[in-house]
């Protein structure tokens, strides 16, 4: 199962070489907040399980500060007694809470358990979600406008539309018909239930495809991991002066220093690697693009000085949301 490759275009250059030409545009396109479909709900913390005696500790991927989990949830259940439970360590996506001045992750939902650290590296930004077969015929990709059907033993790659059924909470649907060649009938299913691949990797959905009446399965994943990821408390140094912003889940943008009042404006990633703060003023809108070094510090690009940098969590005793 390739689950793990990254195959999404790069598109940072475009966005850059062509940003004034197209700001409307990417104050409109680029964040895929907005989804007719469901996507996991809480905020996502991706990392490295490490299984303790009774327990499991977590590190967040390009941070130093370890947490116990606490899982209430008995969602870690599902691994448990897994070969993978015996790994040293492993790669990990939770949807959690990590309480304020606390050393513990209240685990809500597991996303993902397995595979190395490399992980971390990888963000299926521009995806909604990848599923791959358990043999590796095929890999799904979907995003806003497409469903790729990459049939890997062919070397072929269909294109279908990727208009979504939800059926409930714990289930989505995909269906469509092309013709490339020969006519395609494609049926999709991801049930959030569980799923794990011929690794022992554990996934969230498992994902059930019938193509012109030939049935497979396998595991599937959601995507826009920097995005999910990103919704946290920084320190924002502008031009040597710092500011605490607060990136929220709904694209909103809040910021508040000792000095000024809080003020309001928005995020959005451009790209793998690329995030933009669009802080409203009084004068008009501030743009400011920032670019991730390898330990996933943000630093300002363009003639003016500035970083981003995690704090934590976001929590209701801190800077309530617009």
């Amino acid at each position: 199962m390739i689950l793990w490759n990254e195959n999404s275009p790069n598109v940072t250059d475009r966005f850059c070489k062509y940003f004034l030409v197209t700001i409307c545009w990417l104050l409109s396109g680029c964040q895929i907040a907005q989804q007719k479909t469901p996507l996991p709900e809480g905020q996502l913390y991706r990392g490295l399980l490490v299984p303790e005696q009774g327990y499991y500790r977590f590190t967040p991927c390009y941070s130093q500060t370890s947490y116990i989990v606490d899982d209430r949830s008995g969602q870690l259940d599902r691994i448990n007694g897994t070969r993978i439970a015996r790994q040293p360590t492993l790669y990990a996506e939770l949807s959690a809470i990590i309480p304020p001045e606390g050393d513990k992750l209240v685990l809500e939902r597991l996303e993902l358990a397995g595979g190395p650290a490399a992980l971390c590296n990888q963000h299926l930004e521009q995806l909604r979600y990848r599923a791959a077969a358990g043999d590796g015929r095929w890999l799904i990709d979907i995003d806003r406008q497409r469903l790729r059907l990459h049939l890997t033993r062919q070397g072929r790659v269909l294109q279908f539309p990727a208009e979504a059924r939800a059926m409930g909470q714990a289930e989505l649907r995909w269906q469509g018909e092309i013709v490339a060649g020969q006519t395609y009938r494609l049926a999709l299913r991801l049930i959030d239930g569980g799923c794990f691949d011929p690794s022992g990797a554990y996934f969230r959905y498992r994902a059930e495809l019938q193509l012109n009446g030939e049935r497979s399965s396998g595991c599937a994943r959601a995507g826009r991991l920097l995005s999910r990821s990103l919704v946290g408390r920084y320190r924002l140094v502008l031009d040597d002066r710092p500011v605490e912003a607060f990136l929220h889940a709904n694209g909103e943008l809040s910021l508040v220093s000792a000095a000024t009042e809080g003020y309001w404006g928005r995020w959005q990633t451009l790209g793998e690697n690329k995030l933009l703060l669009t802080l409203q003023q009084s004068n008009g809108q501030r743009l400011l693009i920032f670019s991730a070094d390898r330990n996933r510090r943000w630093q300002l690009r363009g003639e003016s000085r500035g970083e981003l940098s995690w704090l934590g969590p976001l929590s209701s005793e801190y800077y309530p949301p617009p």
